[in-house]
């Protein structure tokens, strides 16, 4: 009897835990689009926003809210008036995925897909937001995620040299691998200072489902266009190893 009810008293202590360690639930869409008077463009976009009125949703649902304000009213502003000038006619579409929901993290990528003329063209944006600790419901960067910095810091100096030193491991540990790549076609001037100045691993992520994060170079900007969206993936546990 007394075994009975000592696990009947786990289970229930166990129960608000469970509950409380649960991925997060998405609601509607926020959404908008703008169509400008006399120009051949067009501009959507979607993001996402989390039920619920917990702290985490939030702040989740803040950051996105200001992503759209700046989104419709200076980005979609500025790409219509560039149609306008050129007489170019096409899109911009802005999408977006989540590429991981646990109970700890919450890491959504953005797409930015352009159409002017024949033309498309794609940028990607990661964010992954802390779903606990000190930075509950913002964007980490990643001596944050990495655990370098413990959400609290107040030392700038101790902030850039931890960003700056993530920063350096993971460009090396991409580059050793830009080096020993014998398909993709990068450019043939492509040295270690050209790639290090269009490419920042702080915010180059995004994480996938798995606690693996993806580290990414846009399209063009270290290879052909053809070549696409370069990613690299390592776990947390192999970048600090490399520390």
């Amino acid at each position: 009897m007394k075994r009975m009810l000592s696990l009947l008293l786990c289970l229930c202590l166990a129960l608000p835990a469970a509950a409380l360690a649960s991925s997060l639930t998405l609601t509607g869409d926020l959404t908008a689009s703008y169509v400008p008077d006399g120009v051949d463009y067009r501009f959507t976009i979607a993001l996402p926003q989390i039920d619920g009125d917990s702290e985490t949703a939030q702040l989740i649902n803040s950051t996105f809210a200001m992503e759209m304000a700046e989104q419709v009213e200076f980005k979609a502003q500025i790409q219509a008036d560039f149609f306008a000038m050129s007489g170019s006619a096409g899109y911009t579409d802005v999408s977006y995925e989540i590429t991981c929901n646990t109970d700890d993290y919450f890491s959504v990528l953005l797409t930015t897909e352009q159409q002017e003329n024949d033309t498309v063209t794609r940028i990607v944006a990661g964010h992954v937001f802390a779903r606990s600790g000190p930075k509950q419901g913002q964007v980490l960067s990643l001596p944050y995620l990495l655990g370098l910095l413990d959400g609290s810091e107040v030392d700038e100096w101790l902030e850039s040299y931890q960003t700056e030193r993530a920063n350096t491991c993971v460009r090396r540990m991409i580059w050793e691998q830009i080096e020993a790549d014998t398909e993709t076609p990068f450019f043939e001037a492509l040295d270690e200072a050209w790639f290090e100045g269009c490419f920042y691993p702080e915010e180059d992520f995004w994480m996938a489902e798995d606690g693996a994060l993806v580290f990414f170079l846009q399209p063009g900007f270290i290879a052909d266009r053809e070549a696409g969206l370069l990613t690299y993936r390592f776990t947390v546990e192999e970048i600090l190893d490399e520390l």
